[in-house]
């Protein structure tokens, strides 16, 4: 019954969304010219790249192999890092991107130009305030079902990073920008994709490996890692960015050593978490200060005072994966996880009870609430039968009540460990 009742609090959907929208409010600046012309860049005086083959990946202050994708949030300081330069792309829009990511573009394009290959940019940088306001505008319009299936979920798409490109190309002064269009033009996209690794850029989302990008094949979307050590590495043997970071150790993998010797001879053990699995985790729900809210690990709720005696903490949180049953952003965060894989996932106050709102602490007088008596400071009382609140203030007139969550306005970690793939 609890494992229930937690199921049905935590309950919200999850978000399936295509990686890139062919166009969007908030483009990317490109620099444009013909096969039979050279390239110049359209970028102004005062943005103007000066060539500096020297300069460091530690002297930009990012981490150009940085993971974002619908597992992996973008890290919080990442937009105050970015160094990045307007340019125009192919529709003359003004659109933002990395200053490194632009220079090796450039030298990109001007090396397909030599094959007669013409590409333009279309979208790039994309603020996560931006891409709230998109989705907050599909929101109100009641498209959530439309939004949850091609809207990215701020925070999550590739595009904030600015290192991630969407072209277009041009055939036979035909500008080419769908997709599908794109996908139909292979010929085309072999020269592009044979030159991609020489600039330090690599190609995102590969054909038969949307099992574990998330994202069908994009032969458009190009993403800059800035060495081109790294990006051979993986264009040579067709990897996806997860796959490299995976098998040099850069991906954090926590599943524990006697797990892995007690089960590594089982093939159950090797199964990892797909969309609509029927999957059992365990789970410790705490405060940022390391207070346990709550938690189905008997041992865990002993040792931190929120055992209960009629709970029966061998039934696990059982639930369907994107079924709509968890809080947001769970589903995510287990896909591709292991058998007795434990991840630690934390939530900002906006992604769940949001800021503590002092409009919510309300002053009814008596003849609203029939009998003060009844209020006693610090209870929690449920009004109307089914709303809980907080006693802060009983007088001999009135009472005051806070509907703000006990948690608005908080840090919440969980500690998720995945029991059984059912």
């Amino acid at each position: 019954m609890k494992k229930l009742l937690f199921a049905s609090f935590i309950l919200l959907s999850g978000v399936f969304m295509t990686a890139c929208e062919n166009k969007t409010e908030e483009n990317l600046e490109g620099v444009s010219c013909s096969v039979d012309e050279e390239c110049e860049s359209v970028v102004d005086s005062e943005n103007t790249i000066e060539e500096n083959d020297n300069i460091t990946e530690k002297e930009t202050g990012i981490d150009y192999l940085v993971l974002v994708n619908k597992q992996n949030k973008l890290p919080d300081d990442w937009e105050s890092k970015l160094d990045l330069v307007e340019v125009q792309n192919a529709y003359d829009e003004t659109i933002k991107i990395e200053r490194q990511a632009l220079e090796k573009y450039n030298e990109l394009k001007a090396d397909l130009a030599q094959e007669w290959v013409e590409i333009d940019l279309d979208s790039v940088y994309r603020s996560v305030e931006k891409q709230q306001q998109v989705w907050d505008e599909f929101e109100q319009e009641k498209w959530l079902e439309y939004a949850q299936k091609y809207v990215a979920v701020p925070w999550y798409s590739e595009h904030h990073t600015a290192l991630a490109l969407d072209i277009v190309i041009r055939k036979d002064g035909v500008l080419i920008y769908e997709n599908e269009d794109m996908i139909a033009e292979p010929e085309i996209f072999a020269k592009i994709h044979a030159k991609l690794a020489d600039h330090g850029f690599i190609l995102r989302y590969l054909e038969w490996k949307d099992d574990i990008t998330w994202y069908s094949y994009e032969p458009r979307h190009i993403r800059y890692v800035w060495d081109v050590n790294i990006a051979k590495e993986i264009m040579e043997n067709w990897l996806t960015l997860e796959e490299y970071l995976e098998n040099n150790n850069k991906w954090e993998e926590l599943i524990t050593r006697e797990k892995y010797l007690e089960n590594a001879d089982k093939e159950w053990y090797w199964e990892e978490v797909k969309i609509w699995d029927n999957i059992t985790v365990d789970y410790i729900w705490r405060l940022e200060d390391g207070t346990v809210f709550d938690t189905s690990v008997e041992s865990v709720a002993k040792s931190s005072w929120k055992y209960y005696k009629s709970r029966d903490y061998s039934e696990w949180l059982t639930f369907d994966v994107w079924a709509w049953q968890m809080i947001k952003w769970f589903d995510n965060w287990v896909v591709w996880m292991k058998v007795w894989q434990t991840k630690t996932v934390q939530f900002w106050p906006e992604e769940w009870y949001w800021e503590y709102d002092e409009k919510l602490v309300i002053t009814y007088p008596e003849s609203e609430v029939w009998d003060l008596s009844q209020f006693k400071e610090w209870d929690t009382v449920y009004l109307w039968l089914w709303y809980p609140a907080k006693v802060i203030k009983v007088t001999d007139k009135d009472v005051t009540l806070d509907f703000n969550s006990e948690l608005a306005g908080k840090n919440l970690i969980f500690d998720i460990t995945v029991k059984s793939i059912n």
